[in-house]
């Protein structure tokens, strides 16, 4: 969320101060910003959450004005694109996974993205253009190679039934367990139209396995047209390994 505002017209102006909350008339201090910044930023917002802020002025002296009035705001869910050209709101991936709120959706398109992704406890949607054309074509085509440098994709904070991964070619991942995809810590993601295909899991270890996905820590996975292709393990279950999970 950027807020702007008008520059105070008095000549000792030092700073601005940015007040914010989920309360009318808030107190809580955001952040003081210099004179000739009139712009701020605030991140880390819930998409649904009505946010109300004010904006003080302060002098050389430290003499701060009256509060302004309230203004607020509710984040919406938003879609963001992914292109490779550099065309859309992002290139990287994960980039665009760190930058966005719950319930928001990353549309990737066509390409092959050499990344390692972790949606981080983000409850969002990542897609491919299958997600929106259900053009079947978009699943191969668009490529998520983890580079042998670890798991492609992970989910390891506690996302829910609302982080949806979908349309997808992942490959080339190399971790300890779970290469293609692993999920843990009690994640409840939804997995849709991938091909997993060409990673390794390449623990040694009777408790790890999951060359192409590793499902553990009692998460809860929803699986749904997913292709499991030539993956590896150096211990259990080159295609899934489910240790203390469940698969819908």
């Amino acid at each position: 969320m950027v807020l702007t505002w008008s520059a105070n017209s008095e000549s000792d102006i030092a700073s601005y101060k940015v007040y914010g909350g989920t309360s009318s008339s808030p107190t809580t201090l955001l952040s003081t910003i210099t004179a000739g910044m009139e712009t701020y930023t605030n991140t880390g917002l819930t998409n649904g959450t009505t946010y109300y802020y004010r904006i003080s002025a302060a002098d050389d002296a430290g003499n701060e004005s009256s509060k302004s009035s309230d203004v607020s705001t509710s984040p919406k869910p938003q879609e963001y694109t992914v292109k490779k050209d550099g065309s859309g709101d992002y290139t990287v991936i994960q980039t665009a996974i760190d930058a966005i709120l719950d319930g928001d959706t990353v549309l990737v398109y066509a390409g092959t993205y050499t990344e390692n992704i972790n949606y981080n406890g983000k409850n969002i949607v990542v897609g491919s253009l299958y997600l929106t054309t259900q053009d079947t074509s978009y699943i191969s085509s668009t490529i998520i190679n983890g580079n042998q440098a670890g798991s492609v994709v992970t989910f390891e904070s506690g996302e829910g039934s609302t982080a949806v991964l979908s349309g997808f070619k992942i490959t080339n991942g190399s971790s300890t367990y779970g290469g293609g995809i692993k999920i843990e810590n009690s994640s409840s993601p939804k997995l849709n139209h991938l091909i997993i295909k060409n990673n390794s899991a390449t623990s040694t270890h009777s408790s790890y396995g999951g060359g192409g996905l590793y499902i553990g820590g009692y998460s809860d996975v929803t699986i749904t047209y997913v292709k499991i292709i030539n993956n590896s393990s150096s211990s259990r279950a080159g295609g899934i390994w489910n240790r203390h999970g469940s698969i819908i």
